[in-house]
């Protein structure tokens, strides 16, 4: 009899132990999904930020090329001739 009483204890200290452990896993779950949520929140400020300096060096590239153009007209240069 004692012996089936210590392996009820056992059964029971085991489940408690299961228990125990799935509620930390979840809690670790719970806590990497809002972990992932906060980080995509940060990627997609990053990328729409990327985006408008992309299109500001387009735009401010295209005024460069504009102001090369004209120099290498007032200095006579032609393309391709060095």
């Amino acid at each position: 009899m004692i012996m089936t009483f210590l392996n009820y204890i056992e059964a029971i200290v085991a489940i408690v132990a299961l228990i125990v452990w799935l509620v930390r896993l979840e809690g670790k779950l719970v806590s990497l999904d809002r972990f992932a949520s906060e980080t995509q929140k940060d990627v997609d400020v990053l990328r729409t930020k990327h985006e408008g300096l992309d299109s500001k060096i387009v735009m401010e590239l295209g005024e460069v090329k504009i102001i090369l153009a004209r120099l290498e007209e007032r200095l006579g240069i032609k393309k391709g001739i060095h």
